[in-house]
């Protein structure tokens, strides 16, 4: 400059401790929306911002969370800011050969259950290989030609290969017999009303005979009459978040049947699940208990007391979970 040189530092403080999810600032419908997303078995999201606008603190948070024993994750970083324990993080080193692309690849041979890309800058690699990893591909249909060109869905169907142009009858094959006219009908819908975008879920058979539970998100460019000119998509393999959902709902009916209290709170203490059992032992309805805190039936029980425990079960990595064990009055 006009004043000589000027230079910038970014000071990392290494001993300092990450922040969770629940000191990020967000308001409590985020974020409980946000730790949804994050726990779902399969998906892809993008954290983007300017410098310093906490797109690594916000990716480090969602990391502590999800750093479960059950959970293997990788991380591809320029550079690693903060080490994890419990966590495989790599650094890129481009004079060795050590790149983004080749990490990826690497990373796809390894069964991870969570995977952070620390940078998608060049659009065809890495772009590329987080999609394959977040089981996602793309789709444009021309409607007058009913050609349908595929981007990255090659490996999630097995049958083709990952860009293609294809018939749309030759796509529609593919799905399972009792989902074909489901998905027709849906598509149908969405261009007699003339609604911008429609959401489809389906089953695709592999040549394998095997089955993917797929969801399909669509687009319509209509042009000034009303009529469809262009369709444009993605299509996500939910296969392993349809499993995980059958669980949890296995596992929601064992909790609504269980003979013993059962409450789950959240962080500020107020009720977020309760069932039958607890309903009868606290003599307060569900609609009642949901909206209020543990504080409320249990005056002995105060809300710093709960902080503390929140903050124990941070500070000790109590991956198991913890609990507050206390008598109620009613």
């Amino acid at each position: 400059t006009n004043n000589g040189q000027t230079c910038v530092m970014r000071l990392l403080d290494r001993e300092a401790n990450l922040i969770s999810l629940a000191d990020l600032g967000m308001n409590e419908e985020s974020l409980e929306w946000f730790s949804r997303l994050i726990e779902r078995p399969s998906g892809i999201f993008l954290v983007t911002g300017p410098t310093g606008s906490g797109k690594t603190t916000t990716l480090y948070a969602a990391l502590q969370t999800l750093n479960r024993p059950d959970k293997k994750i990788l991380t591809v970083e320029d550079p690693v800011e903060y080490r994890i324990p419990g966590i495989n993080q790599v650094q890129v080193h481009p004079q060795i050969g050590l790149t983004f692309p080749r990490v990826l690849r690497s990373f796809l041979r390894q069964a991870p259950n969570v995977v952070l890309v620390g940078e998608i800058r060049d659009r065809e690699t890495r772009l590329r290989q987080a999609q394959r990893l977040a089981r996602l591909g793309s789709f444009a249909r021309d409607m007058k030609t009913d050609q349908v060109w595929i981007d990255g869905i090659g490996e999630l169907f097995g049958s083709v290969t990952n860009t293609e142009l294809v018939d749309r009858r030759g796509f529609l094959d593919m799905l399972h017999d009792d989902d074909r006219s489901e998905f027709e009908a849906t598509v149908a819908r969405a261009i007699a009303n003339k609604a911008p975008s429609y959401r489809a879920q389906y089953r695709i058979v592999l040549n394998t005979g095997g089955q993917l539970e797929i969801e399909e998100l669509g687009e319509f460019t209509y042009d000034e009459a009303g009529a469809p000119l262009h369709l444009s998509g993605t299509i996500q393999d939910i296969t392993e978040r349809r499993r995980a959902e059958e669980k949890l709902e296995f596992t929601q009916f064992a909790l609504d049947s269980a003979a013993e209290a059962v409450l789950f709170l959240r962080r500020n203490s107020s009720v977020a699940y309760v069932n039958d059992a607890a309903c009868d032992l606290l003599g307060y309805s569900r609609d009642e208990l949901l909206s209020m805190t543990v504080c409320d039936f249990n005056p002995l029980l105060l809300p710093e007391m709960i902080e503390a425990r929140w903050h124990e079960v941070r500070q000790q990595h109590d991956y198991a979970g913890g609990g507050f064990v206390f008598e109620t009055i009613n």
